[in-house]
Parts: C-alpha cells; sequence; structure tokens
C-alpha cells in the first residue's frame, strides 16, 4: 500500500480530523467538535458516529488511482487553491482591487501569492454583473468550486472527501462541462504558481 494510499485511507476513517466546522453543526454534533482531540478513544467514537450520521462505510484502498493522486496531493498540502478557483471562474476585478476585498483575501493567501495571482487574473471579467459582498465572497468562492468539482469527481469517494474539507453544500447545483473544464483548468494553472 503507498503512502498515499495509507493517508487517504486515514482521512476517510476520520473526518473528524478535516471536517469543517458547519458539518458538525450539519450533523448535529458542534458539542463534540471541542472535544475531538481530547484522546484516542475518543476521536474513534466520534468518527464512527460521523460516518454513521453520513451514511458512509469507507472503502479500502491499495492504491489511489492515478488521476486522483496530483488532486489528495492538492486538497491536503494547498486547499485554499479550491477556493482561489472559484473567484478565477467568478471573476470580479474587486477581488483584487478592493481594499476590503482585498483585506478579506490577505487571510487566505501570502501578499506574495495575491501578485502572483494579479498576473494570472483572467481578462473576461465581464461575466460577472455583481461580485459577491466582502463578508462572503470567500465562502462563496469555495462552495462555487466544491460544487463544481463534486460534478467532477461524482461517484468517487474523493467528492466526500473534499466536501468534508468545505462547508457543506446546501444543495448540489447543475454546473456545464465548460464549468468543470474550466475550474480542472484553473486549478492546474494556479497549482504552479500559488
Amino acid at each position: 500500500m503507498t503512502e498515499l494510499a495509507v493517508r487517504f485511507n486515514y482521512l476517510l476513517s476520520h473526518p473528524g480530523e478535516i471536517m469543517h466546522a458547519k458539518w458538525w453543526q450539519s450533523l448535529g454534533l458542534n458539542e463534540w467538535q471541542s472535544r475531538y482531540p481530547i484522546s484516542n478513544e475518543l476521536k474513534r467514537r466520534i468518527d464512527k458516529l460521523i460516518l454513521n450520521r453520513l451514511g458512509f462505510q469507507p472503502a479500502l484502498y491499495r492504491q489511489i488511482p492515478e488521476n486522483m493522486q496530483t488532486w489528495l496531493l492538492l486538497l491536503i498540502k494547498k486547499p485554499f487553491l479550491f477556493t482561489v478557483v472559484g473567484l478565477v471562474c467568478n471573476p470580479s476585478p474587486d477581488y483584487l482591487w478592493d481594499s476590503a476585498y482585498r483585506s478579506r483575501l490577505a487571510t487566505l493567501l501570502s501578499q506574495e501569492q495575491i501578485k502572483q495571482l494579479i498576473a494570472l487574473w483572467p481578462t473576461e471579467c465581464h461575466r460577472v454583473a455583481v461580485p459577491w459582498l466582502v463578508e462572503e465572497f470567500l465562502e462563496q468562492a469555495h462552495l462555487y468550486a466544491l460544487n463544481v468539482f463534486s460534478h467532477y469527481w461524482q461517484g468517487h469517494d474523493f467528492a466526500l472527501l473534499l466536501a468534508w474539507y468545505f462547508a457543506p453544500l446546501e444543495e448540489q447545483m447543475p454546473c456545464s462541462q465548460q464549468q468543470i473544464e474550466q475550474a480542472v483548468r484553473w486549478l492546474f494553472r494556479l497549482e504552479r504558481f500559488l
């Protein structure tokens, strides 16, 4: 079993390790989130409860499919890229140039990464008539990316793992093949520079 397969199996079996706070709320387990790191036995029991509430029994992967390996490494090492993909797929110049947006963006990216993002920013910014509100633009961006990538990975356990890293989708919205392809292209383009 490869090291990456071991990590993937571990994450699928221990959702509490990576689960976004809003997942704890949606599963009715928010009071257990702060207790999760107390002991290994408690972690094991809480993870089992989470998996039961999700109705998910993880399979054991001896090997990670090649097309999933890079995605898994990005999710583990650079989860912020998924949010940035949501921004560049819904571009508004305000996200980079308005000081209120920029200061929120600085909670996700370093100043150097923001400069790189400016250089990579798509020129077709006409698509977004009204930018997302400052208070919610990062969350909206990652929900957009999560929705698109959930379609891409539909039917694979990786889609669930990806979902746990971010706030849960209230409902999966339809998206086109063009949106999926655009988001995938941006993910791998951004990965090289950020």
